[in-house]
């Protein structure tokens, strides 16, 4: 069984290291944290901490590291522990700068090693459900997709998730869900252009994005923190015999219509998608699994992402490099 490090012990590491419980197999033995209280946290979980990640590589040479550390510091770590020779999964998204994740891709192909990003919406049963039926034709050709995900403003007590330059704010960190289900679907993206809404002092932050795909198909992007409802998403995928549509306000979630009057409501099974993803990671490092994401794919997600962040700071269209 592998052995598994956390790089960073704040609030995601301790949601995935109760879904690594959940998914059964291995279970993280280590932690790395620069915060004395959080390491002696994981010391209370059964795991052995480290005062850095070199520490950890060094002393521990975990098999896979996950890092679980502010955006803005997921470069480095995944680098550190790909020169280790450690397998990497990062939590979304792989970093804030399209070249550097395509270093990040091309450093982990070289060393022969996975580099896993958590986008887990792939990992989710009714977004799963919903891409299996658009693959298998049951609404036609694409046309266009739709997406919404709107929620609270971020933790006052996470201040760097707070700061657009930390994290990316509302694009990079709550949009880039849907943005990478949409390429998933859809394909390469050619263009893109956005208009957003960002008031700090309020909490603020509010964007609409257009990508235009190289096949003609078009995605419509809302995203929103201090929408003050909770925590709501909606995605829609038209073609040209019907309409496939999530809204987690609906139950069952997914409804499919189609344009000759037939639907049809669905409730994929439930079970944890943060459990799914993880039973995934690990049947690739140690069965050697096929990836469902690989990291060319988590790159060129930041890529489009980076284009709608720039199109909304200049007001024009952005082509995407890809």
């Amino acid at each position: 069984m592998a052995t598994i490090g956390f790089a960073g012990y704040g609030f995601m590491a301790r949601v995935r290291r109760d879904a690594y419980a959940a998914a059964g197999g291995s279970r993280p033995s280590f932690a790395a944290d620069t915060d004395p209280a959080r390491r002696a946290e994981a010391e209370a979980a059964g795991m052995k901490a480290f005062a850095s990640i070199e520490e950890m590589l060094e002393r521990a040479r975990p098999d896979v590291v996950d890092v679980c550390l502010p955006t803005h510091l997921h470069a480095p770590a995944v680098r550190a522990s790909l020169e280790a020779g450690a397998h990497v999964f990062c939590e979304k998204p792989l970093c804030a700068d399209p070249a550097e994740a395509r270093a990040l891709a091309a450093l982990a192909a070289s060393r022969g090693r996975l580099l896993l990003v958590g986008h887990i919406l792939r990992f989710f049963p009714d977004y799963r459900t919903l891409l299996n039926s658009y693959r298998n034709g049951d609404v036609g050709s694409p046309g266009v997709a739709r997406a919404r995900r709107l929620t609270n403003r971020p933790p006052d007590s996470r201040p760097w998730y707070c700061d657009d330059a930390l994290c990316g704010g509302v694009i990079l960190d709550l949009m880039i869900h849907d943005i990478d289900f949409a390429l998933l679907a859809l394909g390469a993206p050619e263009r893109a252009f956005a208009r957003r809404a960002c008031d700090p002092a309020s909490g603020l932050d509010f964007a609409l994005a257009t990508l235009r795909f190289k096949s003609g198909a078009m995605a419509h992007f809302e995203a929103c923190w201090a929408a003050n409802i909770g925590f709501r998403y909606e995605f829609e995928l038209a073609g040209d015999r019907g309409l496939l549509h999530i809204d987690s306000a609906s139950k069952p979630a997914l409804k499919t219509s189609l344009y000759d009057g037939c639907s049809r409501l669905e409730n994929p099974t439930t079970k944890s998608p943060m459990a799914l993803q993880l039973e995934h990671f690990l049947d690739c490092v140690e069965n050697g699994a096929e990836p469902l994401i690989n990291a060319d794919e988590a790159a060129l997600a930041v890529a489009a992402a980076d284009a709608i962040a720039r199109s909304a700071r200049e007001g024009k269209v952005v082509v995407i490099e890809t």
